[in-house]
């Protein structure tokens, strides 16, 4: 067996030439790289290895990471796999000493950026920040279904995805694509009217999804909460943590579809979730007076009025790199149809389930496989492909994570991963409507290794902890009308 130091320096150029080989093998018929150096009759091709695979679905049970990039926060029901409710616990960083017993507080929200999101769009939900008890511990191990002890509600509001507010427009995104304005600008101290009818909006999905937020309103109780609290607690990001252990955030379970919003923590434009400040210096020294006219009766006559403005700032409590947040999940199957074949290893069924948010995963064993692979006699495995065709393409993740399972039943990373995530694909193709895996390196271990044993392969949502798109995979059997659809190995390979 190959070295791992070894590996590791063969890792570039190993990835650089198989990069070049998939780019002009994306098609089961492109020749190999260098065939045409070697005889045909050592070359062979199994289009459909004829293995059939036990597939089954498991619950998928981890401890959260702690650092989450991508919060998320929403529910939704789903006649395939059930009720699923997400939530977020985070702790928030000290930007500065606080000036809130100076000035003005004109407006104080907690803040959430938009990164996307699954179900629908217009469903309402109703969405609570608390203030948590007790401190978040980096050394904690925390399952899936955390939920602090809470201590206060700070924040709420009923919200839908036109709830979100765009920051470079100041407004909210509105999904009708047309709507009159009237424009009232300032030109030599006189207003200049126009009225338009029919203007087009922009799209939603024409906005650039980092710049949309959602605004939270702060309570003014809590307002006052950090304006009279010592100034002592804001003296050091340790004093705040003592003095402020974090926020949870949580949603109702919604009626009908419902949906899951994500939401970016650290991306540089979503550096300054968390509680946000808007302040003012409300005193006659800083004060600015511009003259304008208005309309205010109606009549079409424009009087003299004044525009009174003072310095504003912007201050509040950060989502930060060192922060501690993680998501936490609640799922309930009952009823659903992933619920007769969950967590059965003695049932398969004719689909399979990989749930996002740590809902379930997949498990697959290849009948015969080191049998099979042993019959061939001595090869080298050019190309070995993993396919797995999906029942439904709404809302699918982009990829899936595969790992091998050791004689323990441990989940390993495959070889062909350690050398580079990237040789193993496992991305989602909408033309084929398949998720291809590259299994050439697991393969080649167990043909060079007599002892070594296939004990099966897990499958789940890349990056499960914190994505909520979830897919089924078809799982037919041979002979079934479906058969086509069954999860299939290709094997190309070169007799030695």
């Amino acid at each position: 067996m190959i070295s791992k130091k070894y590996l590791s320096k063969l890792a570039l150029p190993v990835f650089l030439f198989m990069v070049a080989v998939g780019m002009v093998s994306c098609s089961e018929d492109e020749p190999i790289i260098g065939s045409d150096l070697l005889k045909k009759d050592r070359i062979d091709v199994d289009s459909d290895s004829g293995l059939s695979f036990k597939a089954y679905t498991l619950s998928d049970e981890s401890f959260l990471p702690k650092e989450a990039n991508t919060l998320l926060a929403g529910g939704v029901n789903s006649e395939k796999f059930g009720a699923s409710k997400a939530g977020f616990v985070s702790q928030l960083r000290l930007m500065q000493g606080s000036p809130l017993d100076t000035l003005q507080v004109d407006s104080a929200f907690v803040v959430l950026y938009f990164k996307g999101m699954i179900g629908d769009s217009l469903a309402n939900q109703k969405i609570r920040v608390y203030e948590i008890n007790n401190p978040l511990d980096l050394q904690t191990n925390y399952p899936e279904d955390f939920r602090p002890s809470l201590k206060t509600e700070i924040a709420s509001m009923d919200f839908n995805k036109t709830s979100l507010v765009d920051v470079m427009r100041g407004d909210k995104v509105n999904l009708d694509t047309t709507k009159t304005f009237k424009f009232e600008t300032l030109v030599d101290g006189k207003v200049v009217v126009k009225d338009t009818s029919k203007l087009p909006l922009l799209k939603f999905d024409t906005i650039r999804v980092e710049e949309l937020q959602l605004r939270i309103p702060l309570k003014q109780d809590v307002v006052e909460y950090f304006k009279n609290a010592d100034k002592t607690h804001f003296s050091s990001s340790e004093a705040f943590l003592n003095f402020f252990k974090g926020i949870y955030v949580e949603t109702e379970s919604p009626e009908g579809k419902g949906a899951i919003y994500e939401f970016s923590v650290l991306s540089q434009k979503a550096a300054r979730s968390g509680i946000r400040f808007h302040l003012s210096y409300r005193n006659e020294e800083k004060k600015t007076e511009t003259k304008y006219y208005e309309d205010k009766d109606g009549d079409g006559i424009y009087k003299e009025a004044t525009f009174v403005s003072y310095p504003t700032y912007e201050y509040g409590f950060r989502v930060q790199d060192f922060s501690i947040r993680l998501n936490r999940f609640e799922h309930d199957q009952a009823g659903a149809d992933i619920e007769q074949f969950f967590d059965k290893t003695d049932q398969e069924g004719d689909v399979v389930y990989a749930q996002g948010m740590l809902g379930s995963k997949i498990k697959i064993q290849a009948e015969g496989l080191n049998d099979y692979l042993k019959e061939k006699g001595k090869i080298a495995i050019n190309k070995a492909s993993l396919r797995l065709s999906v029942v439904d393409t709404l809302d699918v993740p982009l990829r899936l994570e595969i790992f091998a399972l050791d004689d323990e039943g441990n989940e390993i990373a495959l070889p062909d991963s350690e050398i580079s995530p990237l040789l193993v694909n496992g991305f989602y193709s909408s033309k084929e409507k398949e998720y291809v895996f590259n299994i050439q390196n697991y393969l080649q271990e167990i043909v060079d290794n007599e002892d070594k044993l296939d004990n099966g392969l897990i499958i789940r949502t890349a990056g499960s902890s914190s994505n909520p798109r979830s897919v089924v995979v078809e799982n037919p059997k041979v002979g079934d009308p479906k058969e086509e659809k069954r999860i299939k190995l290709t094997l190309t390979y070169t007799k030695l």
